[in-house]
């Protein structure tokens, strides 16, 4: 088993305390021990934190994407956003609608303000 150094989990930690949404990119280097853990990681929070919930969003890139095969069992549940699918853009700003974005912000200011 080997062991992650401290510093890349209190930096993915708050990246992910501190983020509407938590984008997967996934390219061919992405089967790799990290991102996997990083990717269980983002998804139990989706489970266990309510202001989480849908925030997990794969995406697959133009350049170098991973196969579809390769796409690990767990982000099955999930429709990746898929730069090369004629419908991209649309999706896009379906999923990143002004309204979806500013109920993030609440809930992250919300989550915040608990904190103190």
């Amino acid at each position: 088993m080997r062991l992650l150094p401290i510093g890349h989990l209190t930096c993915f930690q708050d990246a992910m305390e501190n983020s509407a949404f938590i984008i997967l990119l996934l390219t061919k280097n992405f089967p790799c021990d990290l991102c996997m853990f990083q990717t269980n990681t983002a998804l139990m929070e989706s489970i266990l934190k309510p202001s989480k919930r849908d925030s997990v969003i794969p995406f697959v890139p133009k350049e170098n994407p991973l196969e579809r095969s390769q796409i690990p069992s767990t982000l099955g549940g999930l429709m990746p956003l898929d730069e090369n699918s004629p419908g991209f853009s649309r999706t896009v700003q379906n999923t990143f609608t002004t309204s979806r974005i500013n109920e993030r912000k609440a809930m992250l200011l919300e989550g915040f303000i608990n904190k103190f």
